[in-house]
C-alpha cells in the first residue's frame, strides 16, 4: 500500500522519503508512517526491551511408550524427569521453592486418574539430591499399584535467581553448599 502511495507522490527511495516534510508524512501516512519517518531520521520511537522475562516455572513431563504399572518403573521415571528439570534450573541459574508432581492414566480409557501433589521447600534449591528425595516421596504417595499410568511430570515454581537466595545460618541448608559439604567429608 505504502509503495503505491509513495510512488504517487514521486518518492522512489528511502532517501527521498526521509527528505519529505514531517507534517506531510503525518498527514498522508498517519502516526505509523511518521514513526517510520522519524526512525529513518535517527529518532528512536520504539523502546527496545533488552531484559529477558524471568521464567515462572520449569518442568519436565512425558508420556510413557507403554503403561507403567510397577512402582519401581515409576520411580525410575521420577528420577529421570526430576534430574532433567533440575538440570534446567541449573542451566538458568535458578532455584525453586515449590515442587508439583503429577501422574495420570490414559484419559481416553475408563477410570481416568489424575493425581497431583504439591510441596513447598523449606529453602529454595536446585540441588538434585535434596529435591529428588521430596519428589520421590510425592510419587510414592500418589502411586497406586496396578494402575496403568500413561504420564508423569514434575514442575518447579517459585523460581528466583540462585544469587538472590537468602542463605541459612546452617550450612547444610544452603542450596549451593550441599555439594561442597559432601565433597569435604
Amino acid at each position: 500500500k505504502w509503495s503505491k502511495k509513495l510512488s504517487d507522490y514521486g518518492v522512489k527511495t528511502i532517501s527521498q522519503f526521509r527528505s519529505l516534510p514531517q507534517s506531510f508524512v503525518r498527514k498522508k501516512f498517519t502516526v505509523v508512517g511518521e514513526r517510520t519517518y522519524l526512525e529513518l531520521n535517527g529518532m528512536f520511537c520504539h523502546q527496545i526491551n533488552t531484559e529477558t522475562k524471568q521464567r515462572k516455572i520449569v518442568s519436565t513431563s512425558r508420556s510413557f511408550g507403554s503403561p507403567v504399572t510397577e512402582l519401581e518403573d515409576m520411580r525410575e521415571a521420577i528420577f529421570s524427569f526430576t534430574k532433567n528439570a533440575v538440570a534446567k534450573l541449573e542451566k538458568r541459574d535458578l532455584v525453586a521453592s515449590k515442587v508439583t508432581a503429577f501422574m495420570l492414566t490414559d484419559r481416553f480409557k475408563d477410570n481416568f486418574v489424575f493425581d497431583e501433589k504439591k510441596m513447598e521447600l523449606e529453602m529454595a534449591s536446585n540441588n538434585f539430591e535434596s529435591i529428588w528425595s521430596r519428589v520421590d516421596k510425592l510419587g510414592i504417595e500418589m502411586f497406586k499399584e496396578g494402575t496403568e499410568y500413561k504420564r508423569f511430570g514434575v514442575v518447579f515454581s517459585g523460581l528466583v535467581p540462585k544469587k538472590s537466595v537468602q542463605l541459612s545460618i546452617f550450612p547444610d541448608e544452603n542450596p549451593s553448599d550441599e555439594k561442597k559439604d559432601r565433597k569435604s567429608t
